[in-house]
């Protein structure tokens, strides 16, 4: 478990992480992903998932990882991951569009 001694971020209140990245490395194409992403809500504001954010990097590169990606929401109506994957160096190359089918009204048939 992560504690206060070891330089990693946590809440020694609840003995939680406080914020954590979740990272999966591709040894073969030294390609690091990271997902899912957290912080709890009483520690936003504080840079925490920043800085685990560049530790997991660090472990990436460290492992030999060449690449690192993220996949946010980070639209126009969630806009803070965004923005925290920005101060950490990484910039928009893709956006992935999700499109749904609406039903069309059933029209009455006529007897």
């Amino acid at each position: 478990m992560p504690s206060a001694q070891s330089g990693r971020p946590c809440d020694r209140t609840y003995r939680a992480a406080a914020a954590y990245y979740q990272g999966w490395y591709d040894e073969l194409n030294g390609v690091g992903l990271f997902e899912p992403v957290g912080t709890r809500l009483e520690h936003r504001r504080l840079g925490l998932s920043r800085a685990v954010g560049i530790a997991l990097l660090h472990a990436f590169a460290d492992a030999g990882g060449k690449l690192a990606t993220v996949c946010p929401r980070g639209d126009a109506a969630y806009p803070v991951p965004t923005l925290v994957y920005e101060s950490m160096g990484f910039r928009e190359y893709s956006r992935t569009l999700t499109y749904e089918r609406t039903r069309r009204p059933q029209v009455a048939q006529e007897p």
